[in-house]
């Protein structure tokens, strides 16, 4: 075996990132670990890379103990990560970073030509020949600065590579990026590939894992995976199980987007939001979800288009994978985050009274099961599903008669998600209007009044969430890998 995994363990606090993982990959292997967000996959893969270290279990690389400190440690054992953030510099050079910490040297001298000729070959053997070598990475395009960082990734000959989601990437270079990755497992490498997406685990072959709660729940080769039971495994109860749609009343028109476009969103979308409706926002990763509810919260400025009849109060709970998405203070405590949108209602005849913000947010966290942690804790110190759950309880108690929630339940137990769909049900009684996007259809189908796709930046189809299947929605969200695709978690 290439690389063992025996009973790996990691805890942040009280909260479990990963339980007993135990995973065996032979050289020349394809492996393909799925799971949603706050399944535990980027732990893993950080635990691999050699950044954080297990509380349990061990790592064997080639039937030796492999126990890297460091990124650098870990790919001078054969081991080359390649993380779901940027790992690029930005300032740099593609050529620069390829070659980043390998650079070709004489006399201590770096032999640029060398480099450039190194860099060429590599993006040459990947496909990649269109991306410049001599301007920075923060000039690229996303797609190019990911192949970028797939390039560094496998240059060398690694003996085991590991990508954690293959990125913004289109059609055609990912199929490259799997034909690539079959070949360097003919030659003896072993790959695994983590992702949100069953299709990716399907087109690429090979063995499929399912990860949830920090745990692998099933095994399987790729043609041999039955989707609906992918999805119920990997959300921990049959999909849409644990959200379902209220009567409530939909009244007159509260906001209109004519023609809308940003430079994240390259439009024109148009949009109509009523009150009291909960609007879905399907779409795969890139497809322009988040970048609309920026669009709509005033974010990102419009480039083309109108937004009409705007409400005064409005409230986001953003990507929780973009710097900030989720608005929280992380150097504060969890009660000041928890409380910021009502301040006002902690105060004794003029004076603020902090006991009561703390006894307020005590409540809250038992509501919202934050778990091992204290109001007076600095909220960036929590676990990423718990912060998640003080930036959703901190919406749910202001005042904003328009909610932008951008998957709002991401990386969050299942018993505390279903007390914030009923809560957001809730709120749609009382007349408020509610966005939200999630790639999670069979969700968006049980709670929302109406479900709009998604594709490249543009709304493709609206209908009442009554009016779509699953069947329909995943063909309509896709336009790509064959359209054929299964949806992410």
């Amino acid at each position: 075996m290439r690389l063992q995994l025996q009973g790996i363990g990691k805890r942040f606090g009280a909260e479990r990132a990963l339980h007993r993982v135990d995973l065996a990959l032979a050289a020349g292997s394809v492996s393909v670990m799925v799971g949603g967000r706050g399944s535990g996959k980027s732990t893993l893969t950080a635990i691999l890379a050699g950044i954080l270290k297990p509380d349990a279990g061990r790592l064997l690389l080639d039937g030796r103990p492999f126990d890297p400190r460091t990124p650098h440690e870990a790919r001078r054992a054969g081991v080359s990560v390649l993380l779901a953030g940027p790992a690029l510099a930005p300032h740099l050079t593609a050529a620069e970073n390829l070659a980043l910490g390998m650079e070709p040297a004489r006399c201590g001298w770096i032999n640029r030509a060398r480099r450039n000729e190194l860099a060429q070959r590599a993006l040459t053997a990947l496909q990649s020949e269109d991306i410049p070598l001599d301007i920075p990475a923060e000039l690229l395009s996303a797609s190019q600065q990911r192949r970028v960082e797939i390039v560094r990734t496998l240059m060398g000959r690694p003996r085991m590579v590991v990508i954690d989601d293959p990125g913004p990437l289109a059609e055609v270079d990912l199929r490259n990026l799997f034909a690539i990755l079959r070949a360097r497992a003919r030659e003896g490498t072993a790959v695994l590939l983590l992702t949100r997406s069953l299709e990716v685990a399907r087109e690429l072959g090979g063995h499929t894992l399912l990860l949830r709660e920090g745990g692998i729940v099933a095994s399987e080769r790729a043609d041999r995976l039955d989707r609906a039971r992918a999805l119920a495994l990997l959300e921990g109860s049959e999909p849409g199980a644990l959200c379902r749609r209220r009567a409530h009343r939909v009244g007159g028109r509260v906001l209109e987007l004519r023609g809308v476009s940003t430079a994240r969103l390259p439009g024109p979308v148009d949009l109509v939001l009523h009150q009291g409706e909960i609007f879905g926002v399907a779409g795969l990763p890139g497809s322009g979800r988040s970048a609309l509810l920026r669009a709509i919260f005033g974010l990102d400025p419009l480039t083309s288009g109108i937004l009409e009849g705007i409400p005064q109060r409005m409230g986001m709970v953003g990507d929780k994978g973009a710097e900030g998405g989720e608005g929280l203070l992380p150097c504060r405590s969890v009660a000041e985050n928890l409380t910021l949108s009502r301040l006002a209602g902690f105060g004794i005849l003029g004076w603020f009274s902090c006991e009561k913000r703390t006894m307020a947010a005590l409540d809250w966290m038992e509501k919202l099961h934050i778990q091992g942690a204290r109001p007076s804790q600095p909220v960036g110190e929590l676990s990423c599903g718990n912060r998640r759950k003080v930036a959703v309880g901190r919406l749910l108690q202001s005042r904003a008669r328009l909610l932008l929630l951008d998957e709002p339940v991401s990386g969050i137990d299942a018993a505390s998600r279903e007390r914030i769909y009923g809560w957001i049900a809730e709120l749609v009684s009382e007349g408020r209007s509610i966005v939200v996007a999630t790639p999670s259809f069979p969700e968006l189908l049980a709670l929302c009044d109406t479900v709009g796709v998604m594709r490249r930046g543009r709304m493709t189809e609206v209908r009442p969430a009554r009016d779509w299947t699953l069947a329909e929605m995943i063909p309509a969200t896709s336009g790509v890998l064959n359209r054929r695709f299964t949806p992410s978690l």
